[in-house]
């Protein structure tokens, strides 16, 4: 009985440890760049922000909702934090000009992880779906 209940307070520590780092999410920063340009992104709870220079000269900033907030917050939960900056990339095309690098910062209000590099549109398969929400946003 002992074990039992010592089983169920670790499990409920955990899942509460692992449900604050997600709701103390500040901000996701994207960056994407090349020799030619760059472009910066970043989402907070309330707006995002897109800068692009180089060829193409773009700012703009716009507020989201909290529908959208909590969907980002949703995907990060999915998102092993900690190891953000041990995932590979699955190409290497950005070695010789051939992709844009790219990586994502998540900040939090303890840290801030960031991802190793990886070619603009094929990022890891774990962070896929954040990068995928972020750039549905790029402007036309």
């Amino acid at each position: 009985m002992k074990l039992n209940l010592i089983i169920l307070i670790l499990l409920l520590f955990s899942s509460s440890v692992y449900a604050q780092s997600v709701d103390s999410v500040k901000s996701i920063r994207y960056t994407s760049g090349t020799r030619g340009g760059l472009i910066k992104v970043e989402v907070t709870e309330d707006r995002m922000t897109y800068k692009e220079t180089g060829f193409n000269q773009i700012e703009d900033e716009f507020e989201i909702s909290q529908e959208d907030w909590l969907k980002f917050q949703k995907i990060i939960q999915s998102i092993d934090l900690a190891e953000l900056h041990t995932l590979k990339s699955p190409t290497d095309i950005r070695a010789f000009d051939g992709a844009w690098y790219t990586w994502i910062e998540i900040e939090t209000e303890d840290d801030t992880y960031k991802s190793q590099d990886f070619d603009r549109g094929r990022p890891m398969k774990e962070i896929e779906p954040l990068v995928n929400l972020i750039r549905a946003y790029f402007p036309k």
